[in-house]
């Protein structure tokens, strides 16, 4: 199959967009679908800037049919022409948009949510970066095609099913980009910072600290960080101290004093307000949906 082959499939039915909403059923699971569609997109009113999208995190991957697209990723442009999938997780300092000289951009697009989605989407951006070149009769688009299918046609009703299709498109572009093995092509000349937060979120943990660490001034040592992980130092921190009580809100029957405590924040009172910012529930409420 060819891209144009694909593109004739997929906007047969027309253009579409749907919300995944289910229902809670039995226990957590850690890969959802949110949502999918086929659209066209023009300029200037297609516009998207990853540190301006809420606080909730989710990934979205956009394979480009026709136009192009621009993404705007560590400090350079990249297009995203026919072909091209775009991955991107948010919140990231990253921006995509319409390419001006072409003006409209059409494409598949599928967002999904859980640990294990935004755990490989972090392993394809080290070891492949946003843009992935995949064949347009692989497994991964076989798996995009039929989510944007039954997705958008009203047939996905079961979360189970919607959670294992997440999982396996991650899955196939793990594999199909060889990122399943092997280690980071570049250095990451923060990652020990990076490391040492995950590894110490209950301390008191200072970018100067951080910057001695690395071997590195302050203000190169923040500059780098910020183009290396798309945030700054304290609100990476902020973001793994988060991650974290997601983690134990799901696996885990302990208090949010306890979470509070273990995941640096100053008691359960401000875990809530941080917590509510970034996911946009409270605890509590998280930890009853069953996400």
């Amino acid at each position: 199959m060819t891209v144009d082959e694909l593109r004739f499939r997929l906007l047969a039915p027309g253009w579409r967009q749907r919300s995944l909403v289910f229902p809670r059923r039995g226990g957590r699971l850690h890969a959802m679908l949110t949502s999918c569609g086929v659209q066209e997109a023009r300029s200037p009113d297609y516009d998207w800037d990853g540190l301006n999208r809420g606080r909730a995190e989710f990934m979205v991957f956009q394979y480009s049919l026709a136009g192009c697209g621009v993404l705007d990723w560590e400090g350079r442009q990249r297009l995203v022409p026919p072909g091209t999938a775009m991955l991107v997780r948010v919140p990231h300092a990253h921006r995509y948009r319409v390419h001006p000289e072409t003006g409209f951009w059409q494409f598949l697009y599928i967002c999904a949510t859980g640990r294990e989605v935004l755990r490989a989407v972090s392993l394809l951006h080290e070891n492949a970066g946003p843009l992935l070149s995949l064949p347009p009769d692989g497994t991964s688009l076989a798996v995009a095609m039929e989510i944007v299918e039954a997705g958008c046609e009203g047939q996905l009703v079961s979360p189970f099913r919607a959670s294992g299709l997440a999982y396996s498109l991650v899955m196939s572009l793990l594999e199909e980009t060889g990122s399943a093995v092997g280690e980071s092509p570049t250095r990451h000349l923060t990652e020990a910072a990076a490391a040492y937060c995950r590894e110490h979120l209950a301390d008191r943990v200072s970018v100067a600290a951080l910057a001695r660490l690395c071997g590195l001034s302050q203000w190169h040592f923040s500059r780098l960080f910020k183009a290396e992980h798309g945030l700054s130092p304290a609100a990476f921190l902020q973001v793994e101290r988060v991650r974290e009580a997601v983690r134990l809100l799901q696996d885990t029957d302990a208090p949010l004093k306890a979470i509070a405590n273990q995941c640096g924040f100053l008691d359960a009172n401000y875990l809530g307000k941080v917590f509510q910012q970034h996911m946009g529930v409270s605890p509590g409420a998280f930890r009853r949906s069953g996400v």
